[in-house]
């Protein structure tokens, strides 16, 4: 696209991450809707597969480290529920160069480097 081609991959990646984000904006005013939008923190390199669940329910507590693999249908999870209404939650981190096979499930974890 034109309009891309003399811009960074970082640029890019900034422009298009704000043009959904009005138009989602845009649409919910429309329909009379609320949005969210959360945030995981992704480092470089990092590729995510397909049906890979990442919590949504406090998705900011997620922490990727750079060039990390996680296979198809991994599964995040910040919290736990008790019952009678009653989460906890915490953090998941997971350092650099780590790779991670199809269906694996984690919770709260502090994971190093080359793992």
């Amino acid at each position: 696209m034109k309009r891309y081609s003399n811009k960074t991959p970082e640029d890019v990646n900034k422009i298009v991450t704000t043009e959904i984000i009005l138009r989602a904006i845009k649409l919910s005013r429309k329909k009379n809707r609320q949005i969210f939008i959360s945030v995981t923190t992704v480092g470089k390199g990092t590729e995510i597969l397909q049906m890979v669940w990442l919590d949504n329910f406090k998705p900011e507590l997620i922490f990727i480290g750079y060039n990390i693999l996680l296979g198809a249908f991994t599964r995040l999870t910040v919290h736990v529920y008790e019952g009678s209404d009653k989460f906890h939650y915490g953090i998941i981190e997971i350092g650099s160069n780590c790779k991670f096979g199809a269906g694996t499930g984690m919770g709260p974890i502090k994971l190093e480097d080359n793992v």
